[in-house]
């Protein structure tokens, strides 16, 4: 598939099938009311991770509304995300600055 990740404040992340124009995935569970927030899809094809209000990134299998990992620890909101392209590794970005790794959750 052609997937496309959308984020938008107050409707969650959707995940698009480019060649159909179709939304094929919502995901909500993470906080998101007031700021832009990042999404990305693993390499693998396998998982989407998302930035949260809560102070938190979580982790969602694709064909899955409910998310396998919440990322915790984090000093403020959680604005990006990011997935190494080759090992498995996730990059979290909250919007004071503070970067943080995993690794175990994304294997």
């Amino acid at each position: 598939h052609l997937y496309r990740s959308e984020q938008a404040v107050t409707d969650g992340v959707k995940l698009w099938d480019l060649r159909t124009s179709r939304c094929l995935y919502r995901f909500t569970s993470h906080q998101n009311r007031s700021h832009r927030l990042s999404a990305a899809i693993s390499p693998c094809g396998r998982f989407i991770a998302t930035g949260s209000e809560d102070k938190a990134a979580y982790i969602y299998e694709l064909r899955s509304s409910s998310p396998l990992h919440r990322l915790t620890g984090h000093s403020d909101v959680v604005s990006t995300v990011a997935y190494h392209p080759l090992r498995p590794l996730l990059a979290t970005c909250t919007i004071n600055g503070q970067l943080r790794f995993f690794e175990e959750a994304v294997r």
